[in-house]
């Protein structure tokens, strides 16, 4: 759905309404809930009947909320979609009791299921404890065995210092912390330098906001910080105590904090479920901070007896009607509701904190048949012949990260810190034989960077070595391709690792991921396109060892900044000429509706590079003074403009429809297309286009070289590396500083190079009057390329690096430094 549809029933919906149930997009269900006047974001929940089945807080950000006015844009939600499921609906948690949001009838099979329109499949038998079930019938999911330690790149994460400055931190924050402040652009909001007191603040920011947007994944989180998190907030006269996280949390409450009474045990034993068994596990934080007082307190037994309920158990089946059923008074009854509790903390490993231990024990006894009561009763669910084995049970806790035995969760290291990565399946590397090198990456993505680490692969493959390829992507939002890559859990250990991610990403592949780097010598491939280093930067480049780039403009950005060799590596183009010009050229006038006797003119960019950089609104205005009279046609190729949220950059794009509406020099296509169809309308062009203020690389442009298209560029920034004035029309740039809203975290003094408009103009118009010099260009520049660029030249160059990099035993920066 286009952002300005979904802005439309967003603003047919505010009369009356604080919240709304999407439908499922995505493969999610969505919505969004507007916060009461004063109040924190709403805590929603996703229920299956009368079961609970997940909770969330509506506070995800989407632009079309934005635009609409809703909560500056953040209160969304999402749920992922259930196994089963009979009757969904989502309600708001922020009053007395649950207040429904909308209902989902859905039916698995039918991906347009909408709130209103299709029927659900019920099942033949619903059963409230389904989700839990599902996952203690699935095969268990590979865990780490032991407890994890921190690798030294890890370890960097909780440093206590600033990655930047090497001053130490205000209070609890760590250096994954400190990261975070410039990545997401908050250092005026959080100023912590100024105000000490802002840290809490922004810790507070990190887990309602960054938290749930990780949607899944567990920040990381230091042992100093879980503590102050979890201390208890002490007020004079009263012998009961709240944690800081937990008070911070219970303002956006009003009828918890309204009925405020620690006289009251009641009110205390509600509060602490709320946050223990909903609020923490929203945030992705009930690992780490449900303080032991509080797992003792949900744990404690009001009465004895056999199979006793916990004030939890008590209070779970006072909230899920399906368990009213029962008494709480009948030992069978409360045999099963303690069974019902273990089959549901299949899904929620952190409630069987709170189930009695001997009755846990007790259920997992095995009989003469090997089948535990546990087992037993799970087949009165689903008639499904399966043992249960203690051991099956342990390692489906196991796979969603707990240690039941330890009783302990497997994302807090041994050091005390929480890392998601600490869960993860261990790579098999101790037996197996190392690989030279291996390539961490976004490989499958169809943006710039996996075309730059698939550029790098193919050029190692020419070298014979033994080369393996890693995908890592999270938080590239480009469509996926097609590419050849092995599993992080079957990775084998390297002695070279080649990490393709820039310094803005890469702590997270040390922070979500396992560390194949460790003991390995690192080096990253890093595109920057300002002067200077963002200071997100900063902790990436305590992380590894040496610095590729791909220009001397890319070397020149590190090289003051980086204690490392920073080293320019050039990269592979593998694009052939193109085999038919002329059927090429047909194509592109088919595709376009252009007159087939005009000077035919591309320019291409995908629009989460920041269109600001791209400068197509520089270009539009010099072709229109260019060709004042026609005779020339530009096409605009873009892709993901509909899913840029930056409204500087909508506002760039309105400027941009407004100066080409019905001008027939122009068209603008925003479309995804395979790289073949790309490079096939790229073929069609009589020109290639770029009048960019900065670029790392440049792939539009050397692949136009390389299909024989001639190229006029800004004589500026990465794309100087093939770029000369025998190959190019180049414009002159003055080096310039960017608005504050043109690009993300633009640091002090970092530049980059704003076109001539005149001199823009004039080579334009000499390009279209000169065919005999575009042809002579076009063919030194494809000469060029094809020699010194191809996978077989590029190839060499990494192989020569690499084996001087072996000869030598290089040591990783974090080994050397223990």
């Amino acid at each position: 759905m286009r952002w300005p549809d979904r802005l439309g029933r967003a603003l047919r919906r505010l009369t009356g309404r604080r919240d709304y149930l999407d439908g499922i997009q995505g493969g999610a269900i969505v919505g969004w809930a507007l916060p009461k006047p004063g109040a924190g974001p709403v805590p929603v929940a996703l229920y299956d009947g009368p079961v609970r089945l997940a909770d969330a807080l509506a506070h995800q950000f989407r632009a079309d909320l934005r635009d609409a006015g809703l909560a500056e844009g953040r209160c969304g939600f999402a749920f992922a979609l259930p196994e089963h499921a009979q009757d969904l609906r989502v309600c708001r948690l922020d009053g007395p009791r649950p207040i429904e949001i909308g209902r989902l009838a859905w039916d698995p099979r039918d991906p347009r299921a909408s709130p209103a329109r299709v029927q659900a499949a019920r099942p033949a038998s619903p059963r409230h404890d389904m989700p839990g079930l599902a996952a203690l019938r699935a095969p268990p999911r590979p865990a780490r065995a032991g407890r994890t330690a921190l690798t030294p790149r890890q370890a960097l994460l909780f440093d206590e210092t600033d990655p930047e400055t090497g001053a130490p931190l205000p209070g609890p924050l760590s250096a994954y912390l400190a990261y975070l402040r410039p990545r997401h652009r908050l250092e005026t909001q959080f100023d912590w330098d100024s105000a000490p007191e802002e840290a809490a603040h922004f810790l507070n920011w990190m887990l309602t906001s960054y938290a749930p947007m990780r949607a899944g994944l567990r920040p990381p989180l230091s042992a100093r910080c879980i503590g102050w998190l979890n201390a208890p907030v002490v007020i004079p006269g009263q012998r009961t105590h709240l944690s800081r996280a937990t008070w911070a949390a219970l303002q956006a409450v009003p009828h918890l904090r309204q009925g405020m009474d620690f006289g009251n045990p009641g009110w205390v034993d509600s509060v602490i479920y709320w946050w223990a068994v909903h609020q923490a596990p929203a945030l992705s934080a009930e690992d780490c901070l449900v303080p032991d007082a509080y797992v003792t307190r949900l744990a404690g037994r009001p009465e004895d007896g056999p199979f006793p309920l916990s004030r939890y158990l008590l209070r779970w089946v006072e909230e899920t009607p399906a368990m009213a059923q029962f008494s709480t008074t009948r030992k069978e009854d409360r045999r099963q509701i303690t069974l019902a509790a273990m089959v549901r903390a299949a899904e929620r490993p952190d409630t069987l904190r709170y189930i009695p231990w001997a009755s846990i024990e007790t259920l997992l006894v095995q009989d003469s048949d090997g089948q535990t009561p546990l087992g037993a009763y799970a087949r009165t669910l689903d008639r499904q012949d399966r043992r249960i084995t203690p051991r099956d049970y342990a390692a489906c806790l196991r796979g969603r990260g707990y240690d039941m035995d330890a009783r302990r969760f497997t994302t807090r290291t041994a050091e005390g810190h929480r890392l998601h990565a600490a869960a993860l399946p261990a790579p098999a590397l101790q037996d197996a034989v190392p690989v030279d090198l291996q390539v961490i990456g976004p490989v499958t993505k169809a943006s710039g960077l996996g075309q730059a680490m698939r550029a790098a692969v193919a050029a190692l493959q020419t070298t014979g070595m033994d080369v393996q390829v890693v995908n890592f992507d999270l938080d590239n939002p480009a469509p996926d391709t097609d590419v050849p890559h092995v599993p992080f859990a079957e990775a084998r250990p390297a002695r070279i690792s080649l990490v393709h991610l820039n310094a803005e990403s890469l702590p997270l592949l040390t922070a979500y991921a396992p560390d194949l780097t460790d003991g390995s010598y690192t080096a990253a491939y890093m595109f920057w396109e300002l002067t200077r280093p963002a200071t997100c930067h900063a902790l990436a480049l305590k992380m590894v060892d040496e610095i590729w780039a791909a220009s001397d403009h890319g070397k020149a950005i590190y090289a003051e900044a980086f204690d490392g060799p920073v080293r320019v590596m050039g990269l592979a183009n593998t694009v052939a000429p193109a085999a038919d010009p002329l059927g090429a050229r047909a194509g592109f006038v088919a595709r376009t509706g252009f007159t087939a006797d005009s000077f035919l003119c591309m320019a291409s960019f995908d629009s989460f590079s920041f269109v600001q950089r791209k400068n197509p609104l520089g270009l539009i205005r010099a072709f229109r003074d260019a060709f004042p009279q026609g005779g020339a046609q530009l096409l605009l190729k873009t892709q993901n403009r509909a899913r840029v949220s930056d409204l500087a950059q909508h506002k760039v794009w309105a400027e941009i429809d407004a100066l080409t509406k019905g001008d027939a020099r122009f068209r603008i296509l925003d479309e995804t297309l395979d790289r073949d169809a790309l490079l096939a309308l790229t073929a069609g062009a009589d020109a290639y286009l770029s009048l960019h203020r900065a670029e790392g690389w440049g792939f539009g442009m050397i692949e136009a070289m390389a299909l024989g298209v001639p190229v006029l560029a800004t004589g500026y920034s990465g794309n100087l590396a093939y770029c000369e004035d025998r190959t190019a029309w180049l414009v002159p740039a003055a080096e310039v500083a960017p608005a504050p809203q043109d690009y993300m975290f633009t640091p002090d003094g970092g530049l980059w190079g704003e076109p001539d408009h005149r001199a823009a103009v004039t080579l334009l118009r000499q390009m279209q009057g000169e065919p005999d010099l575009r042809a002579r260009k076009a063919r030194a520049a494809q000469a060029r390329v094809l020699r010194d660029f191809s996978a077989e030249a590029i190839g060499k160059r990494y192989a020569t690096r690499i084996e001087t990099m072996l000869r030598q035993g290089k040591a990783p920066k974090t080994d050397r430094a223990a």
